[in-house]
C-alpha cells in the first residue's frame, strides 16, 4: 500500500484557489494531482538551476582575476 501524506494550506487569495480548479477541470485531472504535478516541476527546475549555478560556480572560480576588484568599486 502506497503511503499517503496530507498538507492542510490557506492560499488566502480566492483569486489562485479558482485558478487552480479552472486548471483541474481543464485537465480533467483532481485539484491535488494538479498540485501535486506543480511542485515536482518546481522542485525539478529548482534543483536544476541550484545544479547550474554550482557548474557554473566551478567554472567561473577559473577566470577569478584579482584585478576585477577594481571594476567591482566603480
Amino acid at each position: 500500500m502506497k503511503k499517503s501524506f496530507k498538507i492542510t494550506v490557506d492560499l488566502a487569495d480566492s483569486h489562485l484557489y479558482h485558478l487552480l480548479k479552472f486548471e483541474a477541470i481543464r485537465r480533467h485531472e483532481s485539484m491535488k494531482e494538479v498540485i501535486c504535478d506543480a511542485l515536482k516541476t518546481y522542485f525539478e527546475d529548482h534543483f536544476e538551476t541550484q545544479a547550474m549555478a554550482q557548474a557554473a560556480e566551478k567554472e567561473f572560480f577559473e577566470w577569478e582575476n584579482p584585478l576585477d576588484s577594481k571594476y567591482d568599486k566603480l
